[in-house]
């Protein structure tokens, strides 16, 4: 064989061999036009810190992950996607589930992988229904809930137990709590992850003398959930119990009157109207931890302050009802004057202490350690003001002007009154005037003159047989006798007034007059 067909022969063969090499390829190429998909698997993931699930499979073709739910995320180097992509091969995908759009429901993700064109399931991811989940509390990191009882504390004024913070992953509603617990209406619905604040008192009628047990059926508030699904969760509470030493009192303490013969009393009208008077005795309330409690009675004095008063020397009665000792009633002797008690007449202030049996002993039998001694003037110690059941005032006989009469023996009704007369007649328009029986003697009559100090009578007209005689300080003696006829005129008794360094009493002044007339 010639050296030109030899040449000819390779350049054919090394054609061929090109060709099939070509063909090859080509086939080749198609193939990988073909993706081929993996099975399709079910996936399961909560959302949480360290919560994820991996998606293993294998790509023969450059793919490219999508997820059907926002809440289904792909992890790339700590970064959250949506979507993702990558070349050929053996792939794992980390797959988180976050909270977003986390309802009570399960919810599921597809993952689809995109490959050559075409489009297909790869995965379903589960993410489990949301729990939900109610919290009570005053401190986050102690929420109230079994063996944390929200547990309520004795306070006298106030709310008993306040700031207690609710918050939910639901819209929620009280739907019960036990009748001695007061909610206000407006904290008793919440919104899903909003923190509401509310505040638990004591219901008006409450007995707050004992103490509550958290594990009482009935010692629960039931929150429950608002859309329309069953739910609910209890968290107990409880109530310590009222100190053995407090006391409390459902009625107003300060600003209460007795009239001057007891047999009403009231308490001033702050808005204007009309004082409505009640037939005594007064009726109140004593509220204590076992119902034992000693009453102490005080009188104030604007000279020497309070003073404790006795079964001798007491005009203030108050009474525990047999029955039901909480209750108690007070009631006031009638306000005369009394030579034997050395009460005045004149308007006076008492007061009622109610103390816990525990409080009463604590003072050792003696009621002067009620007081502070302010250099003869006696407080009553701060400690004891919350004792307090009731202070009050009773009105006395009125008030006499300065130079004004009162003459001690005269039968009821017959009190000297002032009378208008012209001031030039007498000196003085403060001019009063008293009516005697003619046919009665009257002996060593005690005249007062109000608002004096040192005073002279002067009688210019006296009838036969009256004495008229000055006593000590503001005071004379009268005595006038029987006759048989009405003695005219009338006498004038003219009252002066000394000054306390007027020794001679040359100086006085005329304050008033009386006129003694007889009927």
């Amino acid at each position: 064989m010639s050296m030109k067909n030899i040449k000819w022969l390779l350049g054919a063969f090394s054609m061929l061999l090109a060709m099939t090499t070509f063909t090859a390829c080509s086939d080749d190429d198609d193939k990988l036009e073909v993706p081929v998909f993996p099975e399709s698997v079910v996936l399961n993931c909560q959302p949480g810190e360290n919560e994820s699930a991996e998606l293993v499979f294998t790509a023969n073709q450059p793919w490219t992950l999508a997820s059907s739910k926002l809440w289904c995320k792909f992890s790339v180097d700590g970064e959250l996607q949506n979507s993702l992509a990558g070349k050929a091969g053996e792939q794992k995908v980390q797959i988180i589930a976050t909270d977003d759009v986390w309802d009570f429901e399960n919810s599921l993700a597809e993952i689809t992988l995109s490959m050559g064109g075409q489009t297909q399931a790869i995965a379903v991811v589960n993410r489990s229904a949301n729990t939900r989940d109610l919290k009570m509390y005053q401190d986050i990191e102690h929420p109230f809930g079994e063996g944390n009882p929200a547990t309520l504390k004795y306070l006298d004024i106030g709310i008993s137990l306040e700031n207690i913070s609710v918050v939910a992953n639901f819209d929620w509603e009280i739907q019960k709590y036990p009748e001695w617990i007061s909610i206000d209406g407006k904290y008793r619905v919440g919104r899903a992850g909003k923190t509401s604040v509310i505040a638990l008192d004591f219901a008006e009628n409450a007995d707050v003398r004992y103490p509550l047990e958290a594990g009482d059926i009935n010692n629960k508030i039931v929150f429950v959930n608002k859309d329309g699904q069953e739910y609910s969760i209890e968290i107990p509470v409880a109530y310590e119990g009222m100190p053995e030493d407090a006391v409390q009192f459902p009625m107003n303490t300060y600003g209460w009157t007795f009239s001057q013969d007891g047999n009403q009393y009231w308490t001033a009208s702050l808005s204007g109207e009309e004082v409505e008077k009640k037939e005594a005795p007064m009726k109140l309330q004593v509220i204590t931890r076992d119902d034992e409690y000693k009453t102490v009675c005080l009188s104030f004095d604007e000279k020497w302050g309070y003073t404790p008063l006795d079964e001798w020397s007491t005009w203030i009665f108050p009474e525990k009802d047999e029955q039901d000792v909480r209750n108690i009633s007070i009631s006031v002797k009638s306000n005369e004057e009394d030579m034997m008690t050395g009460n005045s007449g004149d308007p006076r202030k008492g007061m009622v202490l109610v103390l816990p049996s525990k409080k009463y002993e604590e003072l050792g039998g003696d009621m002067n350690n009620l007081f502070d001694d302010l250099d003869g003037f006696f407080e009553l110690k701060a400690q004891y003001t919350p004792y307090i059941l009731v202070d009050f005032t009773q009105e006395g006989k009125e008030a006499i002007e300065k130079g004004g009469f009162i003459i001690e023996g005269l039968p009821e009704g017959e009190d000297p009154v002032k009378v208008e007369v012209d001031p030039d007649k007498y000196g003085t328009s403060n001019v009063w005037a008293v009516a005697l029986d003619h046919t009665q003697a009257y002996e060593n009559l005690q005249v007062t003159v109000a608002g004096c100090d040192i005073i002279m009578p002067e009688c210019a007209n006296p009838w036969t047989g009256v004495s008229i005689k000055p006593w000590d300080g503001n005071m004379w003696g009268l005595t006038v006798p029987a006759y048989p006829e009405v003695q005219t005129p009338p006498m004038v008794v003219t009252i002066k007034e000394y000054a306390q360094d007027d020794m001679n009493m040359e100086h006085g002044e005329i304050v008033s007059v009386l006129l003694i007339e007889q009927y």
